[in-house]
């Protein structure tokens, strides 16, 4: 059975990133694990010491996966942590313009993480 699990506040500095790594460092234990880097910022990404997500991992990346160019499964990063990692880089402010440009309802556009995710359960 798949689960998801969502860590979500505009807020800074109140852990978000921190506890999103360890959760996902704990839940890698006991099953396979996908951590999704949705900060522009890339926090989760460069705490995980991945390279900086604008040479190697470029075109790997969350707003890769919003846009549905790539499958997740070809975008996903293995870390030494036990769990897989979708980089997240600042492309993700440019998608959030280009999402919110779409002619659909907002409802809608709230829908494309939960898209490019689906064919991993």
């Amino acid at each position: 059975m798949s689960k998801r699990i969502a860590l979500w506040n505009a807020k800074g500095g109140v852990g978000k990133t921190t506890l999103a790594i360890n959760l996902a460092w704990l839940l890698g234990h006991a099953g396979k694990t996908l951590l999704v880097d949705g900060d522009p910022q890339g926090s989760a990404t460069k705490a995980l010491g991945i390279p900086d997500p604008h040479t190697a991992y470029l075109s790997r990346s969350t707003a890769t996966a919003l846009l549905g160019n790539r499958p997740v499964r070809d975008l996903a990063v293995h870390t030494t942590h036990g769990f897989d990692l979708l980089p997240g880089n600042d492309d993700l402010a440019a998608v959030d313009l280009q999402l919110a440009l779409l002619d659909e309802p907002s409802t809608q556009r709230l829908g494309h993480l939960r898209t490019a995710l689906d064919p991993l359960r």
